[in-house]
C-alpha cells in the first residue's frame, strides 16, 4: 500500500488517496468505493489481496470523510459525486494504461454509489464486487424523519444528523479502539441525495451492463443494510456473470470478525476463477491482434 497523496477534486476539495499494488505489471485496475463514516484505508486487506493477485487498486476518501477536506459527513450533490468518481476512475486508467480491464468495487454507501456509476455509465467497468451496499436509504428512516430531512435540506442543507449506525450491528469481537478518522454523522444533504439516488438507480436497473463480472457480498444479519434489498437488486439485473454471496450470522462488515475467513475465501475464489481467466484471454486476443 502506498502512504497515500492528496489532490484538488474539481468542486476544490482535498481528497485523499491510497493505491495498492504496481500498476506497470498489474492485469488490470479497480477502484473502491467506501462507506458512510468511515475511509478507504479500513478496506486496505481487501484491496491487498486484490493487489497480490495483479489487481491495481486505488480507493479515496470522500469528501468530509477520513482524511479528505470538507464538512463531515457532507456531499454537496449527485453531480459532484459522479465528478469525483469520474476523476479518480481516470487517474486509475492512466496509471495502468489504455486497454487493461477496469473494475469498480464499493461497500455499503459507496458500494450503493458504486451500482448507481454502473447504471449511468455501463462501459465504466468490466466487473465489480459490492459489499453490503446500502440500497434502500428510507428502510431505517421513519416518514416523519424523511420529511424533516428534506424541508431542512431547502434552509441549512449542511445541517448534520446522526447516521444512528453502533459499533456492534457492524462487527462482532472484543471491543476497538476506535478509528479517529471515523464518524456517525451526515448532512441532510447527503441524506436527500442518497434518497433521490436510491428510486433513480431502480429505475436504471436496466441498463446494466450484460457483460459485466459482478460479484454482491452480504452479512445475513445485516441491520445497516438489510441483505434482503441487495437480494432483490441482484435478481432483477440483466447481467450474465453474477454472483450473490450471503455469509450466514455475519454482520454489516463480513470482512472482520469470525466471517472473515470465508469472506476473503470467496473473494480470492471468485478473482480467480471469474475474473483473472478472462484477463488471460484479453491479454492474448489484444496480442494476436498487434501481430
Amino acid at each position: 500500500m502506498s502512504d497515500g497523496e492528496f489532490s484538488t477534486s474539481q468542486s476544490g476539495v482535498q481528497i485523499f488517496h491510497r493505491t495498492f499494488g504496481a500498476p506497470d505489471t498489474a492485469c488490470a485496475g479497480a477502484l473502491l468505493l467506501h462507506g458512510l463514516g468511515e475511509h478507504g484505508g479500513r478496506h486496505e486487506e481487501s484491496l491487498a489481496r486484490l493487489a497480490a493477485h495483479g489487481i491495481h487498486c486505488r480507493t479515496f476518501d470522500w469528501p468530509g470523510h477520513g482524511r479528505s477536506g470538507g464538512r463531515r459527513g457532507h456531499m454537496e450533490s449527485i453531480d459532484t459525486i459522479i465528478s469525483l468518481v469520474e476523476e479518480q476512475h481516470r487517474a486509475l486508467r492512466q496509471a495502468i494504461g489504455p486497454d487493461k480491464p477496469m473494475g469498480l468495487l464499493g461497500h455499503s454507501m459507496g458500494g450503493f454509489f458504486a451500482l448507481y456509476m454502473l447504471a449511468r455509465f455501463p462501459q465504466m467497468a468490466n466487473f465489480s464486487w459490492i459489499s453490503s451496499p446500502l440500497i434502500n436509504p428510507r428502510a431505517n428512516a421513519t416518514w416523519l424523519k424523511r420529511i424533516l430531512v428534506r424541508g431542512i435540506d431547502r434552509l441549512f442543507p449542511q445541517f448534520p444528523i446522526s447516521s444512528g449506525i453502533k459499533t456492534a450491528q457492524c462487527r462482532v469481537g472484543p471491543a476497538h479502539r476506535r478509528d479517529p478518522l471515523m464518524h456517525r454523522k451526515l448532512t441532510v444533504r447527503l441524506g436527500t441525495i442518497l434518497i433521490d439516488v436510491a428510486q433513480d438507480l431502480q429505475r436504471l436497473v436496466p441498463q446494466f451492463n450484460p457483460g459485466l463480472h459482478l460479484l454482491i457480498t452480504h452479512g445475513s444479519d445485516d441491520a445497516v443494510c438489510p441483505p434482503e434489498f441487495s437480494r432483490a437488486l441482484f435478481d432483477r439485473l440483466p447481467v450474465r456473470r453474477k454472483t450473490y454471496h450471503l455469509f450466514q450470522n455475519a454482520l454489516h462488515e463480513p470482512f472482520t470478525g469470525p466471517s472473515s475467513t470465508e469472506f476473503f475465501a470467496t473473494l480470492e475464489a471468485w478473482v480467480t476463477r471469474e475474473l483473472l481467466p478472462g484477463f488471460t484471454e484479453d491479454a492474448v486476443e489484444k496480442t494476436k491482434s498487434a501481430i
